[in-house]
């Protein structure tokens, strides 16, 4: 059958023993709620503790002596300064000491949590900013890329529009070539027609019974010649809008060249145009992985901070 606990004003005080010095309150492990809000143990807690314990010790400890008589109750003041209560008041002192050193440790830690998390607020803000610039640097060189094959193929569109009207006018300088060929056989007829035109008018001064037919025939001879003047004239002025055109083509030729050799210079002068696409893909993973290292690194301390906050 277990004894039944006593209530402290059950507890007489044995004056005759040395009080037994008291363990200090066992201190439960900490957490981070424990960091956050530090307990803080006041003194008249601590009185009451102490005062148990010192019961609970005496009760168990017996005594052979018989049971003194009953005395008044003394004051419970802690704060009297009567000898017995020196023991208690170094004991209460000393909580108080750890508790305050517990509680500057605690102060100390959670200034040095809120630095290590402004250091980490701070390393992921810069891994967001380097992300942005890694993401910005990726769009400049797409654009690079898409710029230079958008002037390439502008260059190559050039060089066959080029390509052909040169085969345009070759042919048609083919054409006009025909046609003065054709104007100077012209003229040899011509030649030939008046060298006929004398021999006939010979003919009719030595035969007069052939005077009606040379004259018809110079008559026809004469409008042969008058078409033949008139074709001609007609192809005077195509000859000079066919020089003329000869003229403006070979000046749209040379501004054509002289693009060609402004573009081939903008070209040159294009960093990543004169890279090789090995060179570019290289560059493309090494971004990709600086990607994926600070995503890494970000997930790994900013995550378990959460808590925290």
């Amino acid at each position: 059958m277990s004894a039944r606990p006593r209530s402290q004003s059950q507890i007489k005080p044995d004056f005759g023993k040395k009080p037994t010095p008291q363990k200090p309150p066992r201190k439960a492990p900490e957490t981070m709620n424990d960091v956050q809000n530090p307990i803080v143990v006041s003194d008249t807690e601590e009185d009451d503790v102490n005062q148990g314990d010192s019961g609970a010790a005496s009760h168990k400890e017996g005594t052979s002596n018989p049971r003194p008589l009953k005395r008044a109750r003394t004051s419970l003041n802690p704060w009297s300064s009567s000898p017995s209560n020196a023991p208690m008041d170094t004991i209460r002192a000393a909580a108080l000491k750890r508790s305050q050193d517990d509680n500057a440790r605690i102060q100390k830690e959670n200034e040095r949590l809120r630095k290590d998390l402004s250091e980490e607020r701070q390393i992921s803000a810069q891994t967001r900013q380097t992300q942005k610039e890694v993401a910005t640097l990726k769009e400049t060189i797409a654009k690079m890329q898409t710029e230079t094959t958008i002037v390439s193929q502008q260059h190559y569109d050039a060089q066959n529009e080029l390509k052909k009207q040169i085969e345009q006018l070759h042919a048609d300088l083919s054409v006009k070539e025909s046609a003065l060929l054709d104007l100077d056989a012209t003229k040899m007829k011509l030649k030939h027609a008046n060298a006929d035109i004398s021999k006939k008018k010979l003919e009719l001064e030595q035969t007069q019974s052939a005077l009606t037919g040379a004259e018809s025939e110079k008559a026809l001879s004469q409008e042969k010649a008058k078409e033949l003047e008139g074709e001609i004239a007609q192809l005077r002025p195509k000859i000079a809008d066919l020089e003329k055109e000869l003229e403006s083509a070979k000046a749209r030729i040379e501004s054509a060249d002289a693009k060609i050799a402004e573009r081939q210079e903008h070209t040159n002068n294009c960093v990543l145009v004169q890279q090789t696409p090995e060179f570019l893909e290289h560059a493309r993973g090494v971004l990709q992985k600086i990607e994926e290292r600070h995503q890494k690194r970000d997930k790994e301390r900013v995550w378990p901070l959460e808590g925290l906050l």
